[in-house]
């Protein structure tokens, strides 16, 4: 009776690593060309977890997008997820992540005409994060993102 008990007792904790290794976050990211910029996160259940917007001062409009995206990662990172879908209708972001990095890394963080990438050190961050999560990159004009980018707005 007794290696039953802890047969079960095993199985069960597998089955709740599994479960918490498979929570997957998906994340509508918004920006604006004056610097602002909101999230959403929304759980495995759909409901919205996190808000979120903010204000990064003399930047570009993908910038913006960029901050939001790692951000909003970081918040999913520290409830521990690693798996996210981050659904924006900035292309450059979901090219930067998917296509850009590899050969931006390669090449000391230039562009092909020889200049900083910009919004580097989020790159950077957006690259190691990579290493070890499962992100998918998803390029959409999804109608949660009007909210968004009224929120973006707003900034803080």
């Amino acid at each position: 009776m007794r290696k039953d008990a802890k047969k079960r007792e095993i199985v069960f904790t597998l089955f709740l690593i599994t479960l918490i290794c498979c929570m997957q976050f998906v994340i509508y990211v918004a920006g604006t060309k004056k610097g602002g910029w909101a999230y959403d996160i929304f759980d495995d259940n759909g409901v919205c977890i996190k808000t979120e917007n903010g204000n990064r001062k003399d930047c570009r409009y993908c910038e913006s997008e960029t901050a939001a995206a790692l951000t909003a990662i970081m918040y999913g990172k520290s409830k521990g997820c690693n798996d996210f879908i981050i659904v924006t209708s900035q292309k450059y972001l979901v090219d930067g992540a998917m296509k850009w990095r590899h050969w931006w890394r390669r090449n000391g963080w230039r562009t092909k005409e020889g200049l900083d990438v910009d919004a580097k050190d989020m790159w950077k961050a957006i690259d190691v994060i990579m290493h070890k999560t499962d992100i998918l990159w998803r390029y959409d004009n999804h109608e949660r993102l009007t909210r968004l980018r009224l929120l973006a707005k707003q900034g803080k």
